[in-house]
């Protein structure tokens, strides 16, 4: 695990639509080596699963791409990034 990927305020967010698919996708990106932490989902995003994958915003087109070869369902992407006093959520299609 990276410290400065706990510390990174500015992220990529995988979501998950069960545990069961967050969990598949942890074994997926470990097997690959990937940069990755398993957080739970940000309160800014509404997600029907608790966890989520959180990546560098340039890791992030890449682990959602092994991921949907692994058939693992992904249910949503985003950008989070510091705004103002909050954080902005954006969706990426």
């Amino acid at each position: 695990m990276s410290k400065e990927l706990v510390k990174l305020n500015d992220f990529g967010l995988l979501t998950f639509g069960t545990t069961t698919q967050a969990l598949k996708a942890e074994k997926v990106l470990q097997r690959a080596g990937a940069e990755f932490l398993v957080i739970p989902v940000p309160r800014e995003v509404s997600a029907s699963c608790g966890l989520a994958v959180k990546t560098r915003m340039e890791n992030l087109p890449g682990q959602r791409e092994l991921l949907q070869q692994e058939l693992v369902r992904v249910e949503a992407a985003y950008h989070i990034r510091p705004k103002d006093k909050g954080r902005e959520v954006i969706l990426i299609e």
